[in-house]
């Protein structure tokens, strides 16, 4: 299931709860174990499915754990738990988070990289804690560490040699094992003031949803707008603290703390995690996503949408992401397809969800009418009849659907379907009748007074294929004839 070449080697409950423990302190008053704020939040780089952070699970909310790890497969499990998982290549991870407690179980064979890049990420006062092959860090012959850990290790911690300790584990090695402990002193933050520019590479979003993966120099310029951002927004943090500093005591009769807190203590990760967003969703609605899926896959993408906002917003990731989605897309229109399928021909003679039934409609099949009772909402009082929609999700999923059998975009419709449904309930409130056929792009509809909402295909060879990919989705065998 997972990726050999990641070197994927679970942590051991005991070998976590070790690395923790001198982390952990004893509430006086409750008598219950927890980690200080000040060690938050808290991140493990090379989380592989989560074994070195469960135990700090337990300690301290999930919203103050982060999480890196390159396989998709082990990323799953961790978004899944709950944890904030915030970027896929930690080496090539960059951005300007800090962490009071960084955890590392990294890969064996570069795990002296990941330790030196972890460091930098350590918040002032902040620990480390990693594990790593003890044939890493000594060389066998003279018993050096590696010139550059070494000093490192010199200069902020020690090493505890723990041997064979995975001989045991879930994955088991016999390689000899040590931990190494890092405490980053505290100092004064200095700001970069630099200046950096970028060029905007234009792309209409017409261009973009055809093809976002053609478009490699907007995504590069888009990336490079969120760095001046990010810096610019490091740069009014520091700003804001400063502010803070200075204007402390000043009018205190008139501008109470919480009004300056207000202005001054919104943290940078906050801040960060709000224009990241805001970077997110534009890539979101340039690619027009939300007009490629339908509602019943709406909610599965918007938990993924939510969770990929914590992911750094790199040129990789983005990619990463619309690979992710359009490589999958057929599949994802497929599963699609037999939700509609299934929910259209529930309203058949012998249904069970609906008090009424429909001869016309079948349960193995579309036919060139569809009745669906709940088409139009209608109220009835003194002055007559008021029609409104009830049937948007259906008609712009089934229109959807049919869009990406056709090869047509959803965009490009002349009148969709649900379009025309509101349209007609328009009109029946004005003139106060609702008889008649109207149409969309695929079909003629007709609505009644009692709500139902009839459906004609148009295009018989459009029907025809949507009840055959119908039948292999589900893997009917024969069938009653299409």
């Amino acid at each position: 299931m997972f990726q050999p070449e990641n070197q994927f080697y679970p942590t051991p409950k005991a070998i976590a709860q070790k690395m923790i423990a001198p982390y952990i302190t004893n509430h006086r008053l409750i008598d219950r174990p927890y980690i200080h704020k000040d060690l938050l939040p808290i991140a493990d780089f090379s989380a592989g499915k989560g074994d070195l952070l469960d135990p700090i699970a337990e300690l301290i909310e999930k919203k103050h754990i982060c999480a890196i790890e390159i396989d998709p497969n082990l990323r799953a499990i961790l978004n899944e738990k709950g944890y904030k998982v915030i970027g896929s290549d930690f080496l090539k991870y960059s951005e300007p988070r800090e962490f009071g407690l960084v955890v590392l179980n990294p890969p064996f064979r570069n795990a002296e990289q990941h330790i030196l890049h972890a460091w930098k990420f350590v918040k002032d006062g902040g620990e480390l804690c990693s594990l790593i092959g003890s044939h890493t860090i000594a060389d066998e012959a003279t018993g050096k560490y590696s010139e550059q850990l070494s000093r490192v290790i010199d200069a902020y911690g020690s090493i505890e040699h723990l041997g064979e300790c995975f001989e045991d584990a879930e994955r088991k090695t016999s390689v000899k094992i040590s931990m190494i402990r890092l405490s980053k002193p505290k100092k004064e933050t200095v700001v970069d003031f630099s200046e950096a520019t970028f060029k905007k590479d234009f792309v209409s979003d017409e261009a973009f949803s055809a093809n976002p993966l053609a478009h490699a120099n907007y995504l590069q310029s888009l990336v490079s707008q969120y760095q001046m951002v990010e810096k610019t927004i490091i740069t009014r943090h520091q700003l804001n603290k400063e502010l803070k500093f200075y204007l402390n005591g000043v009018g205190g009769d008139r501008y109470g703390s919480d009004n300056l807190d207000k202005i001054c203590n919104v943290s940078l990760e906050d801040q960060l995690s709000e224009v990241k967003d805001r970077f997110w969703y534009e890539v979101f609605n340039k690619a027009k996503i939300a007009s490629k899926i339908t509602a019943s896959f709406q909610k599965t993408f918007e938990k993924f949408r939510l969770e990929q906002k914590n992911m750094s917003f790199s040129e990789d990731n983005v990619q990463e992401m619309l690979l992710m989605f359009f490589g999958n897309y057929d599949g994802i229109m497929a599963e699609s397809l037999i939700t509609m399928f299934d929910k259209l021909t529930a309203y058949c003679e012998e249904n069970k969800v609906h008090w009424e039934g429909w001869k016309t409609n079948k349960g193995y099949k579309l036919n060139k009418k569809i009745i669906y009772p709940y088409g139009v909402r209608v109220w009835s009082d003194r002055w007559g009849s008021t029609f409104t929609s009830h049937s948007d999700e259906v008609a712009s999923d089934l229109d959807k659907i049919l869009c990406w059998m056709s090869g047509k975009r959803y965009e490009d419709m002349a009148i969709n379907t649900r379009q025309a449904i509101r349209d007609k309930c328009d009109v029946a409130n004005k003139t106060k009748a609702y008889q008649g056929l109207f149409e969309s792009d695929f079909f003629e509809l007709r609505i009644f007074k009692k709500g139902t909402l009839h459906m004609i295909f148009k295009d018989q060879e459009l029907l025809n294929l949507f009840n055959i990919k119908a039948a292999e989705g589900k893997n009917w065998i024969g069938g009653k004839g299409f």
